[in-house]
This record gives C-alpha cells, sequence and structure tokens, in this order.
C-alpha cells in the first residue's frame, strides 16, 4: 500500500509494529522501514510533487495580495513583480532551511529504530532488488545476462525467489526457449522454494505448441498433477493446438475427449484448434464432423471456425463442399471474409483452373467482399505456371487498378515472371519501369526474374542496365545475378561482354563457380569459337571446378561438326586427367567423328575407353561403332557390337538395326539384311523408310531387281511413304540392269500428278533415265526426259548430254549430235575428252561420211538455242524458254 498511497504513509508518524506476522511467514515491513526507503529515495515521487505544488500557491496568495494594494496605490508593473519574486524568494529560503533540519531528525530517528528490525528484512530487499533485475534483463531481450544474475544469485546465500524462477522460464517460453525452460524447471524443482503456477506452467506448453512439439507439450501436461496444478482449459488447448499445428488430428481428438472427461468443458478455442487440425490435415468430412458437435455442444461457431471447414475442403479438392458451407455460413448469420473465399480461390489457382479462380473473384466481389491483393495475387501465380496465362495475367492486373488494389511487390514480381517465361524482356523491363512509376518498391526477386528475362532472349543491353540498378539501389549483384548476365551473353553470342563481365566478378573478388565458367563457355561454343571454348575448359579444369556435362557435350559436338577430331579426343582426355567426369554424349561425339571417317579402330578404342572407365554407354555410343563397322562394309565386326550390345543390357535401337543393315547392304548381303529386319521386328522396333531403302540398296548391290521391287511393295504394306531415295535406289537398279522402260515407270510415278513427291526428281533420277535410254538407242526417249528435267529446273549432267551426242553418232544423226555439242559449249557444260560422244567422234564421223570440210573445221555455233531434234519436236516456245 505504501507504493500507491506515499503521501498518507509519509505524514503518519513512525511507529514499530516489527511483530505483526503475515500469513506467507515473513514480517510485514514496519512504517518506520517504509519511510525510512522514502527518504532514501525508493517511493518520493509523489510528496516531490506535492512539494513543487507549494510554491505556486504561495504565488498566487501572492498576486491576489498585489491586486488588492494595486487599488490604492499607483505602483508601476515592473515594481509590482520585483516584489512579488523577492517574497517567494524569502519564503522558498525559509522552507528548505526548516525541512532541511526535519530531515536530519526524522532519518536519525528511523535509523535508530530500525537497527532492532529482524534479520529477514535485508533478505526479503535483496530479493527483491534480484527480482528487478532478472524482469528489467527479459523485459530488454537480454535473457544472457539474465541468465548470470540467477546463476550467480544460486550460488550466494540469498537464494533466489520462486518470483525470479517464474519470471525467467516465461521469458523463455516467449521466445519459443524449450530446452531453456525445461532446465530452469529442472532447477526449480532441485531449488525446492515452490512449484511453477499454472500460468507459468501453460506459457512453456503454448511454447512447445508453437514449435509444433507435441510430445513435451504432453509431457508437460502430464506433469501437471504432479506440481499439484490441476490443468485449465488453456492447458488442454495449447496441446491441442499442438497437434493442430502438426497436423495430428487423432492426438487433436483424443486430447480433445480427455479434457472433457477431466471436466474441463472445450471452449470455442479448443473446437477451432481442432478444426483447424483437421483442415491442415485435409480431412473435410472430420472437420464438418466437429464443427456440427460444437453447435450440440451450444458453442456457436465463429468465422474462424467455417473458414477452418472451407479450408479442410479446399485441401480436400471439393470446391462444391465448400461453397455449401460457404451458404451455411451466411444462414447462420456470420459475413464471409476475404480469406473464406481465398481458400476456394486458392485451390483453383493451384489446380491451374484460371477461369474458376477468377469467377470466385467476382462472387467475392458481388457479395460485396472487397477483394485485396493477396487474392489476386493467387491467381497471377497460377497465370505464372500456365503456358498461356501470360494474356490472362496482363487482364487480371488491369482489373486489379479498375477495383482499386494496388498491385505490390509480389503481383509485379509474378507479372515479370510471366515474361520471363516467355523470354520477353521488354515486357519484364516494361513491368519494371512502371513499379517504379507507381512507387512501389523493387526488390531483389524484381530486378534478379527481370534479368532472367533479358537471359533467355539474349538482351545484353538490358541485362547491362539491371546490372547497374542493383548497384545503384545497394544490393550488389551476386554471383546469381552475374550467372544470369553471362547466359545472356551465351544466348546472344556475344563473347566480348562475357567476357568484361568474368573479369568484373574477379575484380569484385565473387568467388566464380563453374555455373559461371559454363556460360562463358557455352557462349563461345553459341558463337562458334571453338577455340576460345576449349580455352575457358582449361582454366576451370586448373581450378578444379566440376563442368556441367551439357557444356562439355556441346563443346565436343561443336568440334565434331567441324571435323576437329584431334580437339574432340585432346578434350576428353584432359577432362578425364582432372578428374572431371567426361559425358557420356561428349564420348559419343568422338566415337561418331572417327566413324564419319571409317575409322573403325579409333572409334572402337574409345568405346572400350568408356566400358573400362565405368562410363555406362548408351545405345548412340555403340550404334556409332556399328556405323563405323557398316561404313567400311565390316558386317561381322558389326554383329559382333550389336550382340555385346545386348549382353550389356542396352537395347538396340532403329538406328542401331539401320545401321547393320546399311552394312549388309554395302556387302550386297541381301540375306543377311532380311535377317536383321527379322530380329528388328522380333525386338519389337518398327523399321522405317531409311531401313527399306537399305535393304532396297542391296538388293540393287545384289543385281536383284525384283527383290528391290518386293521391299517397296513390303514398305507400302506397312503403312510406310516411299521417298526420293527409294525411287532413286530403284531407278538406278532398272538402269543399271539395262532396263530403261522400268526405270522410267518408277520415274513417272514420281512426277505423276497427286505424288507427293511430284517436282522432288533429282537431276539423278533423270540422267539415269536419260543415260539408259542413249544407251539403248532411244534417241528420242532420251531427248524427252533431258528436256522433262530442265522444265523441272533439274540439272542435264555432262554424262547424260555425252551420252545422247553418242546416241545420235550411232544413229547416223550427226546433224543432231553437232547440235547438241554447241549447246553444251553454249551452257558452259564441260565437253567430253573421250568416249562416243566427244567431239573427235562426231568429227570422225563426219569425216567417214564425207563430210571432211565439217570435220576440220572444228567450230561449233555458240548459239544457246536448244538443239534442233527438241525444238522440232515440243516446237519453238519450249525452245524460246530455254533459250
Amino acid at each position: 500500500r505504501f507504493k500507491h498511497e506515499p503521501i498518507a504513509c509519509a505524514a503518519l508518524k513512525p511507529i514499530n509494529v516489527r511483530n505483526v506476522i503475515s500469513p506467507s511467514g515473513y514480517r510485514i515491513h514496519t512504517m518506520s522501514q517504509h519511510a525510512k526507503n522514502y527518504w532514501t529515495g525508493l517511493s518520493s515521487t509523489a510528496f516531490k510533487e506535492m512539494v513543487a505544488m507549494r510554491p505556486l500557491a504561495f504565488a498566487m496568495l501572492g498576486l491576489y495580495v498585489l491586486s488588492l494594494f494595486r487599488v490604492w496605490s499607483f505602483l508601476p508593473g515592473f515594481s509590482e513583480e520585483a516584489l512579488l519574486v523577492a517574497g517567494l524568494a524569502a519564503l522558498e529560503f525559509f522552507r528548505v532551511h526548516r525541512n532541511g533540519e526535519k530531515t536530519v531528525s526524522l532519518k536519525e530517528k528511523m535509523l535508530d529504530q530500525s537497527d532492532e528490525a529482524p534479520d529477514a528484512v535485508p533478505v526479503e530487499r535483496s530479493r527483491s532488488q534480484l527480482l528487478s533485475r532478472i524482469c528489467g534483463a527479459c523485459k530488454s531481450g537480454n535473457l544472457r545476462v539474465a541468465d548470470e544474475v540467477m546463476m550467480s544469485a544460486m550460488e550466494s546465500p540469498d537464494k533466489p525467489s520462486l518470483s525470479c524462477y517464474g519470471t525467467l522460464i516465461n521469458a523463455y517460453a516467449k521466445i519459443g526457449d524449450i530446452a531453456a525452460c525445461e532446465r530452469w524447471l529442472e532447477e526449480l524443482n532441485k531449488a525446492g522454494v515452490g512449484s511453477p503456477n499454472i500460468i507459468c506452467m501453460n506459457m512453456v506448453i503454448s511454447a512447445c505448441a508453437k514449435a509444433g512439439d507435441i510430445s513435451k507439450a504432453e509431457t508437460l501436461l502430464a506433469k501437471m498433477p504432479e506440481l499439484d496444478l490441476k490443468p485449465d482449459v488453456m492447458s488442454y488447448n495449447s496441446v491441442i493446438d499442438a497437434c493442430a499445428r502438426a497436423g495430428s488430428v487423432d492426438q487433436a481428438e483424443e486430447w480433445l475427449t480427455r479434457m472433457a472427461a477431466a471436466g474441463t468443458p472445450p471452449n470455442l478455442v479448443s473446437y477451432s484448434s481442432l478444426i483447424h487440425a483437421c483442415a491442415k490435415g485435409g480431412v473435410a468430412r472430420r472437420a464438418e464432423e466437429w464443427l456440427v458437435k460444437m453447435r450440440e455442444a451450444g458453442l456457436e461457431p465463429n468465422v474462424i471456425c467455417y473458414n477452418a471447414v472451407i479450408n479442410a475442403c479446399c485441401k480436400a479438392g471439393e470446391a462444391a463442399r465448400a461453397a455449401r458451407w460457404i451458404d451455411t455460413m451466411r444462414e447462420a448469420g456470420i459475413q464471409p471474409t476475404v480469406t473464406t473465399y481465398g481458400a476456394i480461390i486458392d485451390m483453383s489457382a493451384k489446380t491451374g483452373d484460371i477461369d474458376e479462380a477468377m469467377a470466385w473473384l467476382e462472387r467475392m466481389t458481388e457479395a460485396g467482399i472487397q477483394a485485396d491483393v493477396v487474392s489476386y495475387n493467387m491467381i497471377l501465380g497460377a497465370c505464372n505456371h500456365s503456358d498461356v496465362g501470360m494474356a490472362k495475367g496482363k487482364e487480371l492486373f488491369a482489373h486489379m487498378r479498375d477495383r482499386g488494389v494496388q498491385p505490390n511487390t509480389v503481383s509485379y514480381n509474378l507479372l515479370i515472371s510471366m515474361c520471363a517465361r516467355k523470354g520477353d524482356s521488354g515486357g519484364a523491363l516494361s513491368a519494371l519501369k512502371e513499379m517504379q512509376r507507381h512507387h512501389v518498391p523493387q526488390d531483389r526477386v524484381s530486378l534478379q526474374v527481370t534479368m532472367k528475362a533479358c537471359a533467355r532472349s539474349g538482351d545484353v543491353r538490358g541485362i547491362k542496365s539491371l546490372l547497374s540498378q542493383m548497384r545503384g539501389k545497394g544490393y550488389g549483384p551476386d554471383v546469381g545475378a552475374y550467372r544470369l548476365a553471362l547466359a545472356a551473353c551465351a544466348q546472344a553470342r556475344d563473347i566480348v561482354t562475357a567476357e568484361s563481365i568474368f573479369t568484373r566478378m574477379q575484380e569484385e573478388g565473387l568467388n566464380i563457380d563453374s555455373a559461371s565458367y559454363n556460360s562463358v563457355i557455352e557462349a563461345c561454343v553459341q558463337a562458334g569459337d571453338t577455340e576460345g571454348a576449349e580455352q575457358w575448359v582449361g582454366q576451370a579444369l586448373k581450378l578444379g571446378l566440376p563442368l556441367k556435362p551439357s557444356c562439355l557435350s556441346s563443346l565436343a559436338n561443336a568440334l565434331a561438326r567441324n571435323g576437329d577430331v584431334a580437339d574432340i579426343e585432346n578434350l576428353v582426355t584432359r577432362t578425364a586427367a582432372a578428374g572431371v567426369e567426361v559425358p557420356c554424349v561428349a564420348f559419343n561425339a568422338l566415337i561418331s567423328a572417327y566413324a564419319k571417317r571409317g575409322d573403325v579402330d579409333r572409334a572402337e578404342h574409345w568405346l572400350m575407353t568408356m566400358l573400362k572407365g565405368a562410363i555406362s554407354a548408351d545405345v548412340a555410343s555403340y550404334s556409332a561403332v556399328i556405323h563405323a563397322c557398316a561404313k567400311v562394309g565390316d558386317v561381322r565386326r558389326a554383329e559382333q557390337w550389336l550382340l555385346q550390345m545386348e549382353e550389356s543390357g542396352v537395347k538396340a535401337n532403329a538406328v542401331t538395326y539401320n545401321s547393320l543393315i546399311n552394312a549388309c547392304a554395302r556387302c550386297g548381303n541381301v540375306a543377311s539384311a532380311a535377317l536383321w529386319l527379322d530380329r528388328m521386328d522380333q525386338a519389337g522396333i518398327a523399321p522405317g523408310v531409311l531401313t527399306f531403302n537399305s535393304l532396297m540398296n542391296a538388293s540393287v548391290k545384289a543385281g536383284d531387281v525384283d527383290r528391290a521391287e518386293s521391299w517397296l511393295a513390303t514398305m507400302r504394306e506397312r503403312g510406310l511413304q516411299p521417298d526420293a531415295v527409294t525411287y532413286s535406289t530403284l531407278i538406278h537398279a532398272c538402269c543399271m540392269a539395262r532396263e530403261p522402260q522400268r526405270g522410267e515407270k518408277w520415274l513417272e510415278e514420281m512426277c505423276a500428278e497427286g505424288s507427293p513427291l511430284r517436282g522432288a526428281p533429282a537431276a539423278f533420277c533423270y540422267s539415269a533415265v536419260v543415260q539408259a535410254w542413249a544407251r539403248v538407242g532411244e534417241t528420242e526417249r532420251a531427248v524427252h526426259w533431258a528436256t522433262t528435267a530442265r522444265l523441272a529446273g533439274a540439272e542435264v549432267s555432262a554424262a547424260s548430254c555425252s551420252n545422247i551426242v553418242g546416241a545420235f553418232v550411232r544413229r547416223g544423226d550427226l546433224r543432231q549430235a553437232e547440235d547438241w555439242l554447241r549447246w553444251m559449249e553454249a551452257n558452259g557444260i564441260e565437253l567430253p575428252h573421250s568416249g562416243p560422244g566427244c567431239p573427235a567422234r562426231v568429227a570422225q564421223a563426219l569425216a567417214q561420211s564425207g563430210e571432211r570440210a565439217r570435220a576440220t573445221a572444228g567450230r561449233f555455233y555458240t548459239g544457246e538455242q536448244w538443239p534442233t531434234a527438241a525444238h522440232e519436236r515440243y516446237g519453238s516456245s519450249t525452245a524460246a524458254y530455254w533459250g
């Protein structure tokens, strides 16, 4: 009471009541002790305020006296003020002098009486001071100091009180340090000064609940009866909350049942926590059941309970049930909130149903509930993960502004992310500028996502601008930001900028990782600078950085395209020597490069190196070696590698079988080729056009035209459409067999109306038919197909023209032979030096026919008109067209 009534207590005379004992066993402080505390300054604030009011009262009295005096006197204003100040100063001097004497006298009397006080009073005061120090440290958040004070007090004769332990335990419970709470509870138990009260225990259990530690919360609740504490509703609610946070529905239900059995009726919080547990576990049916039980218990569910049930329905993916509970809320007179609709919007957004989410947004607005930015961000997140969400995202942004909802940083970041997914650096940069214009804070994510958009589109200029902005905002570009900049350079094939950025990273002392080297190497590869890429690979290997397999593969494939087999071999050797795993694709590029050269030995050597190095060879590795064998026609070795491939558990694909059949085709081994086709069918691999072309080629090499044509029929039966190579192979086979009619039939089929290959026949097909007809002396058919080739835009070869000239010479039509030679010369076609169609043979035939003058002249007309035979047969329009 003295703390709250210092003025009244100070006015009392000191009395001695030392022998009055309190129920707790401690002597009550005497009034003399309180007076002593007052004079030592512990409780003097109110008394000092009262003393300070005394001069003000005397001043008011003085002013009143002077105002009366002014009526009968004519003193100036400054004289009145001087008299007033002088009077107050004299009064204050008299008061201070008098109070000083009283203070000394009263202090002496109080100290004399306090000498007879019992020893319990100083102990009580020291405990009070200890509690004050601990409270002060806890309030300032300096629990380490509070710990040290307690430890020090425990070693002193004046042991800490129960309040000191309780204060420290509560402080640790507030910050969630359960281990410290348990430690001090144990110390309290050892000290024997009493047990913690129920509030303290509830706070510790609540801390366990927030940490999701169900077992400790349950242990503490079970321990409360041992401490003569009966768990109350808050104790049980804390344990139920712990179960809810962990999503343990069964345990939460068990504790609610035990709570009721213990005679503690569950309240609104109890049921809300349990329903929340059901919602977290996605058990919508049980959440609904407990809401019904809650109402049966006479408790009216609030909006939080309904929202938990709706959330449970949404987690179970049952939007219709969630919608019914919204209707039930309204019927119960409870207004749904943004959180209510937000659960359904979030569910629709996460399932990718953007239209449904936007429909619920409209329903919320129609219900008179203003959608917040979080609701819009949910739908924007769905648009961000959708391939067609860009247009809807922009539409939603406009919708936000129309409804007066200001997009926040997250909103803009999602919009920028949509642009980044599409590689739209312009749209991302525009959104970033819009953030600045509307005073929306830009965070590191805003800038880095925009950088990602620039990286995908190869916008090096935009990347440079963003790096400058990051420095200006004090973010300081990290390795990730620079890595995106390097990726942009790789996309744009800008080696110079990539190298300058890399140098900047080194100057800033950043820890350059392998991804940065990968980006620079990719930039060099994309720009075709394989030499520069190899140099960067060397630097990375010296630093012991593991390069990305795709990066090494890209470089190996680039070197393979250039035919730099030695460089590929050097890359593989250096990488392996540095202890970096060489990717299978790099080995495949090396093997394929040797296969294209037909170097079977080197191809086999590198495949064996792969197998010895415990690198899993794939189907491409074996197929490349088989292709090398096929190129040189070594069927036996190709078959051996296919068998070894199957023994290694690698399944052959169509490319593998095609390579093997091609090997058989090069040798003309039709039987082996057919056998491998059967093996291909047995393996369940469908042969393609390339397969049948190889089979036909094998038949052609064997001189079996009928078998080649039968393969074409089989091909069609399997639903495959022949290509230009198929027809070319057949035409060549027929012409080599001196059956021009057969070859002409296939050529006509290629050129027929409605044929998918109309216009596709190559000069080779025309030349084969022209030469075949010329060899059998059918000059008209030969000239026809030569003219058709010219009309189709195909080149008429020198061999074809030479065969036509030879055919005319053999037939004795020397005029046509001369015309063809003149046309060849006029069109830059090299005249043959030998053979039946050469100028010497024509001159010889002219001399033998008596045309010695024409034979010895050796000159030909240099006009470009189509030869006479073609002109007469196809008309002047054709000749003029080609002239």
